[in-house]
């Protein structure tokens, strides 16, 4: 099936609606099904339909002046030293017989839509005009056009190096601000006559496909995903996914300092950020809650058992912050060992709250060793005696 005027081939599977923003899709019948999609092709019909009207007026009128008669006028003298002087024409004389090219041949056709505000929609069919028109060349065997040779050839000069890191250079960023971004960006024939006129300036911009690729090439370095919204005015809307601008935020070195990621337990005073609410430091469920602490270069986790200092074997189940200093509000289990297997059962009671009063606040200065360090006085490790389970006091034990 030879590929939709409107659509340009991305990869072995992949194109991108020039009408829709570039938008990608795999199966060009149904979005070219879409009614956004037949919104534009109509809006873009009009137009060529429009500017073939002004073509053909203006054929219309150069038609009209060739078919106009010439008459040549000569002067006529009886005298012969005549023919060697030049005449002056009179001031008032006029000559209603000359060749006039009329002004209307330089003016645009009348428009239903002059007085509109103008739409870049409208201008989106040149774009696709020239897309087609993009020359392919011969590079590696194959035929690919000239902005994929333009982008194979700087691949190898973007450097972390650069001054101009992610662009190649100065010309690629000031190129990247005259394209514009949503609904700012300007059309593909505004952006070729801006060229143009910088290279009088012996400034010379990249092509505007090879510059459309290094944006979008730009846009995967961040790792951030667009998502597009369509809002009721059928305009699309774009905004970056608030789960990857968190998770920058938590791995940005200047601001994570200033961000808490235990509940701070306030006992009512000085309450002054969200991380002293409540709802975080009390009522929220066991998997969404703060599941694991960093701490004296070990990671403790709720719901697995802990050997203090003292040797007693405790499980946390809340871990949070008072004054400066992290705690956990610990359970202590009931185990339970078999002679006959020599396995052990360890139970805790079932939905603990915050302030239940079998919990015990300890400070994570008294924490020793890991579910996955603790070893009997046989020489055997915890996990292997207990099976890796933790029981509800539900269950019945030996």
């Amino acid at each position: 099936m030879p590929p939709d005027k409107y659509f340009f081939q991305e990869g072995s599977n992949q194109f991108s609606c020039i009408l829709c923003r570039g938008k990608s899709t795999s199966n060009q019948k149904k979005h070219a099904r879409g009614q956004r999609h037949l919104n534009l092709v109509r809006l873009d019909e009009e137009r060529i339909e429009r500017q073939q009207e002004r073509i053909n007026v203006n054929e219309t009128l150069n038609q009209q002046e060739s078919n106009r008669p010439r008459i040549d006028i000569e002067p006529i003298c009886d005298d012969p030293v005549c023919s060697d002087e030049q005449v002056e024409p009179l001031v008032n004389e006029t000559d209603d017989e000359s060749d006039v090219v009329p002004i209307s041949l330089f003016e645009d056709g009348e428009s239903e839509h002059e007085e509109e505000e103008l739409d870049w929609l409208n201008l989106l069919g040149v774009a696709i005009d020239q897309i087609d028109d993009e020359p392919a060349d011969s590079f590696d065997g194959l035929l690919v056009p000239a902005f994929q040779r333009d982008l194979a050839e700087i691949e190898e000069i973007m450097t972390v190096d650069s001054a101009w890191f992610p662009f190649v250079n100065k010309d690629y960023l000031i190129g990247s601000l005259f394209v514009g971004y949503l609904h700012k960006i300007i059309s593909r024939d505004l952006y070729h006559q801006i060229q143009s006129i910088l290279t009088l300036h012996h400034i010379h911009l990249p092509g505007w496909e090879t510059l459309r690729r290094t944006r979008q090439k730009i846009r995967l370095m961040s790792h951030h995903s667009l998502v597009e919204k369509e809002s009721l005015f059928g305009q699309p809307m774009f905004a970056l996914d608030a789960r990857e601008i968190i998770s920058d935020d938590l791995r940005n070195p200047l601001v994570a300092p200033h961000l808490d990621f235990l509940p701070e337990d306030a006992h009512g005073k000085g309450i002054f950020k969200t991380s002293q609410s409540a709802k975080w430091l009390k009522h929220l469920a066991p998997d969404i809650r703060v599941q694991m602490v960093a701490y004296n270069k070990k990671h403790y986790y709720t719901y697995e058992p802990v050997q203090l200092k003292n040797d007693d074997i405790i499980i946390p189940i809340f871990f949070y912050t008072l004054q400066s200093n992290t705690f956990a509000k610990c359970y202590k289990p009931q185990i339970t060992s078999n002679r006959h297997d020599s396995t052990v059962k360890i139970a805790i009671a079932s939905d603990i709250l915050y302030d239940d009063p079998d919990l015990q606040e300890i400070n994570l200065d008294d924490f020793d060793l890991l579910y996955s360090e603790i070893i009997s006085s046989d020489g055997l490790k915890l996990l292997e005696y207990c099976g890796n389970l933790l029981y509800g006091k539900k269950y019945a034990l030996y």
